[in-house]
């Protein structure tokens, strides 16, 4: 049987201080070495993400993104130069409701350094999201996006625009289903992948754990997040 949050934060560790034994100590707290351990984790990601000028969160929704277009095989899903010989400039800019979402990504696509902050990729003109052969049914839906990373709509939703924004990614309503929104690499958004291939290596050297040892906090850690997500949901 899981443990509950309470019981968590309590739990008396192995390595008990000598001559301590009430359960209010910081230093005996779960929760707070979590906390600390985010936290420097998170120092160690920054830097290195503002090379590439994007932010931990955004970071977070490319992996799912990355991850589902190997899965499905849609690599090569959105072609932003392709689209604008086509003749698909959105003179708007903006996601219409019949689903043509967007891009700003440069013809080159070298434009993810303006990811954080909003700002728009040089070089690009707006191009419609259904450019080429792309079939948004098969795109990643934002719903989707939201539970895989345990994040509400409120906090997701500006990410994806700022994301779209850089060139990214692109978001676009299903032709069929309208209530259907989803959400689509760029060819830039792709050429970042390989650029960053060496992340998580760099973070994982800088906590001075063997990849065992990572691998079994990585399970570990999910075994408390999935134990008491269950937990809330009865």
């Amino acid at each position: 049987m899981g443990l509950s949050a309470f019981e968590l934060c309590a739990i008396e560790l192995r390595a008990t201080v000598v001559g301590v034994t009430d359960h209010l100590v910081l230093r005996r707290q779960v929760c707070f070495a979590l906390y600390a351990a985010h936290r420097a984790l998170t120092d160690v990601y920054r830097p290195i993400l503002d090379e590439f000028g994007i932010t931990y969160p955004q970071y977070l929704v490319l992996l799912v993104l990355w991850e589902h277009a190997e899965t499905t095989g849609r690599g090569e899903e959105y072609d932003h130069a392709a689209a604008v010989a086509t003749g698909g400039a959105d003179a708007a800019g903006h996601a219409s409701a019949t689903g043509h979402a967007a891009g700003h990504a440069s013809a080159t696509g070298h434009a993810a350094g303006h990811a954080s902050g909003g700002g728009h990729a040089s070089g690009g003109g707006h191009a419609s999201g259904d450019g080429g052969a792309v079939d948004p049914d098969r795109d990643i839906t934002v719903s989707e996006l939201s539970t895989r990373l345990r994040l509400d709509s409120g906090t997701l939703s500006p990410l994806l625009k700022r994301l779209e924004g850089a060139g990214l990614v692109v978001r676009r309503r299903s032709a069929r289903d309208e209530r259907r929104v989803g959400v689509a690499l760029t060819g830039t958004g792709r050429e970042l992948r390989q650029r960053m291939h060496q992340v998580p290596l760099r973070v994982a050297g800088a906590t001075g754990l063997t990849e065992a040892e990572l691998v079994a906090l990585r399970d570990t850690l999910t075994q408390v997040t999935d134990t008491i997500h269950r937990a809330k949901e009865k």
